[in-house]
């Protein structure tokens, strides 16, 4: 694909790939922490953003032998099998958080269905997958964070937003998403 273009939290960043329509974002390790402490939470992260938008989302947890894959407008797929969001009522709603957040301050308001964990992407795999209903960060992320669950998110039927509820849009000059994500 020599009209691709690559944003990686692991490569140089290179402004050429802001002409590129289709750029691969990739998160190598996502949940570093995670795996550094020989915890099973972490993931490889692969999205294909084009015009700014995620359409194609690949999401890999080694240890856990899981791989979660999407492409908007196709569908979602757990190992293989075809995914989608939970139809769980809203009391019974899993909220996926970061286990950093929960540990700083998200546990002193205990919701009955929180369930900390490490990486991003793996948090909103399990969204598309329906096995968690909605996460958010208090935090800032990188596009490689996030590219591929957004496409897999995207490619269940649902949105990802900043948590002013805009938009993201992907390969911007500054991949960062500050003041976190819904």
């Amino acid at each position: 694909f020599p009209d691709d273009g690559i944003l990686s939290e692991e490569l140089l960043d290179n402004a050429d790939r802001l002409g590129y329509e289709r750029v691969w974002i990739i998160d190598p390790i996502d949940g570093t922490s995670e795996y550094v402490k020989g915890s099973p939470d972490y993931c490889v992260s692969i999205g294909l953003s084009v015009g700014g938008r995620a359409v194609l989302g690949v999401v890999l947890a080694p240890e856990r032998r899981e791989l979660f894959t999407g492409v908007v407008g196709e569908g979602v797929w757990k190992d293989g099998v075809p995914a989608g969001f939970s139809n769980r009522p809203p009391p019974q709603s899993v909220i996926a958080v970061s286990d950093t957040e929960h540990a700083r301050e998200l546990h002193q308001f205990a919701l009955p269905n929180m369930l900390p964990s490490g990486s991003i992407a793996l948090k909103m795999a399990r969204i598309a997958a329906g096995e968690a209903d909605a996460t958010f960060t208090m935090s800032p992320r990188s596009e490689w964070d996030i590219a591929a669950g957004m496409a897999l998110i995207g490619a269940a039927g649902g949105v990802s937003t900043r948590r002013n509820g805009r938009e993201i849009v992907l390969n911007s000059a500054q991949p960062h998403i500050g003041r976190g994500i819904l």
